[in-house]
């Protein structure tokens, strides 16, 4: 068991973002899973210092004694509102797309080069530290077919206003790994395409994701390759964050192999 460090957690160069929905159909069951990710987190976390997790929450009624207490993760809780001033004018919004909103704005409040984006319906099964997520300065990353979503890489390019065909592999779904540097410049083009502050430019239009606005502008500012590690490195390196079988629904569970997660 290591022994942790009284040093700020922030000086790690990863840090961890968790967006909660309080209410309204299936997001209703975050706060009971955020428990489980949360202790998944603190179970499997190696590294000498505390891992910081940033839990956003979407209003006043949140509870903090309701999450649990940890010896190896550090939670800090905030308003989704006070990292997104904006989101107040969107009250009636789909909690899928302020979530994508929250985790792209995190980068104001993480102060790593990196941070983790993680879903309260994420549980961390194998052991993970700093140095197993950032490999020689750049993140591990998930792949996937950009045809498997079209439509987000689609509805991203147009809000981008790239030309270039979607073919190829792209960003996959959470958990994934952001950069904050990249965060900053994206939403930066994205005012500037727009002449206004980009959460009203993306609430806008419809239909894009975090990932697929990150990826395409990363790709073309030719940061893709600088903080993030290929789909050949990847394979080659035999890494992932994601189990390659995941459960979305009872259904999955008929064909879920638990050894690959574990």
């Amino acid at each position: 068991m290591p022994k942790y460090s009284e040093k700020s957690p922030r000086e790690l160069s990863v840090e961890a973002v968790l967006p909660l929905r309080l209410t309204g159909g299936y997001s209703s069951f975050d706060v009971q899973r955020a428990g489980m990710i949360i202790q998944s987190l603190d179970k499997f976390w190696i590294d000498d210092q505390k891992l910081l997790l940033w839990v956003i929450v979407s209003g006043d009624r949140f509870d903090r004694s309701t999450l649990p207490t940890c010896k190896r993760v550090v939670t800090r809780v905030i308003k989704e509102r006070d990292l997104i001033k904006q989101l107040s004018e969107y009250s009636d919004a789909s909690g899928w797309f302020k979530q994508q909103l929250i985790k792209l704005a995190a980068y104001h409040v993480v102060k790593s080069d990196f941070y983790l984006v993680l879903d309260a319906d994420v549980i961390c099964t194998q052991q993970f530290s700093e140095n197993s997520l950032i490999v020689d300065g750049k993140a591990l990353t998930d792949w996937e077919w950009k045809s498997t979503h079209a439509e987000w890489w689609a509805g991203s390019a147009e809000i981008l206003q790239h030309k270039e065909p979607l073919k190829g592999f792209g960003m996959s779904v959470t958990p994934e790994i952001l950069c904050r540097h990249v965060c900053k410049e994206l939403l930066s083009h994205i005012e500037q395409l727009y002449n206004e502050h980009w959460c009203t430019a993306l609430m806008r239009r419809k239909i894009w994701t975090e990932f697929t606005l990150y990826c395409l502008y990363a790709t073309r500012s030719q940061l893709m390759a600088r903080y993030h590690h290929s789909r050949p490195w990847m394979i080659r390196h035999r890494q992932a964050l994601r189990s390659r079988h995941n459960v979305w629904f009872e259904r999955d569970f008929r064909r879920w192999e638990p050894s690959s997660a574990f």
